[in-house]
C-alpha cells in the first residue's frame, strides 16, 4: 500500500460519535470491520490500493449520519480492512456538500450549514480503484448504475411503465396505531426510501399493513 504523508479534514457523526476521513481521492465510502466479522464469501468486487495489493471486503452496509444536528443523511458503505471510516467524493456530491480546506471546514448547501472540521495528517492507504479481473467487469462496466449509489435527482431515460389493471372494490386494511418503536422502524425506512425516490407519496385507496420480522 501506498502512505501518503498529506493533511485531510475529518468529519463528526453527531448520531454515533464516529469521525469520518473526507478523503475525495478514495474509489468509495469505506468502514471498517466489526471485531471478528468474517469476510464475505462472495464479495461484488475487491479493493485494490494503488500498488496493486488486494484489501480484503465484507459486504455493505447502509449507514445514517448526521453532520449537523437535525439532518440525517443515507449512504451506502463498503465494509473493508481499513483503520479508518472514509466519506468519498461521490458521498459529498450526493448530499450537495462542498469541502472548503482553507478553513478547515465543509458546507452543506441544501441546509445553508457549515460542518466543523478538523485537519488530519493522513499516512493511510491510497485506494484509488477497483479490482478488474472479474469476468463479469466488462457486462458491470456497461451498467454503471447496478453499483454505484442513485441520488433522488436522478431521472430514468426510458418510458418504460408497468402497470396491473385490476377489477372489484379496492383491498384495504382499517387504520390502527403501532407500538411506538414499531412506528419509528417504519417511519425510518419508509423516509430512506422516499428519499432515495424509490417510493413516493399516493392518494390510491388501496393500503395494506407494512409486514413487520425480526432478525436474529
Amino acid at each position: 500500500m501506498l502512505p501518503r504523508d498529506q493533511a485531510l479534514l475529518w468529519v463528526r457523526d453527531y448520531l454515533m460519535g464516529t469521525q469520518y476521513l473526507v478523503d475525495t481521492d478514495a474509489a468509495c465510502s469505506i468502514i471498517p470491520p466489526a471485531p471478528g466479522q468474517p469476510p464475505g464469501n462472495h464479495p461484488a468486487f475487491d479493493l485494490i490500493a494503488a500498488n496493486g495489493s488486494p484489501i480484503v471486503t465484507y459486504g455493505n452496509q447502509t449507514r445514517h449520519l448526521a453532520l449537523t444536528p437535525g439532518t440525517i443523511l443515507t449512504w451506502p458503505f463498503v465494509i473493508a480492512d481499513v483503520s479508518q471510516p472514509i466519506l468519498d467524493v461521490d458521498f459529498l456530491e450526493a448530499n450537495d456538500i462542498l469541502v472548503d480546506t482553507k478553513r478547515s471546514l465543509l458546507f452543506h448547501r441544501p441546509s445553508n450549514s457549515n460542518i466543523p472540521a478538523l485537519r488530519f495528517v493522513s499516512n493511510l492507504p491510497l485506494i484509488t480503484h477497483f479490482q478488474q479481473d472479474s469476468a463479469y467487469d466488462s457486462i458491470l462496466q456497461q451498467f454503471p448504475l447496478l453499483t454505484s449509489h442513485t441520488p433522488q435527482r436522478a431521472r430514468t431515460n426510458h418510458g418504460v411503465e408497468h402497470c396491473i389493471v385490476t377489477s372489484g372494490p379496492s383491498c384495504f386494511v382499517l387504520l390502527r396505531h403501532l407500538p411506538p418503536e414499531r412506528r419509528q422502524v417504519a417511519m425510518k425506512e419508509f423516509r430512506i426510501m422516499l428519499e432515495e425516490a424509490i417510493i413516493h407519496p399516493s392518494s390510491s385507496c388501496w393500503a395494506s399493513p407494512p409486514p413487520y420480522g425480526t432478525k436474529g
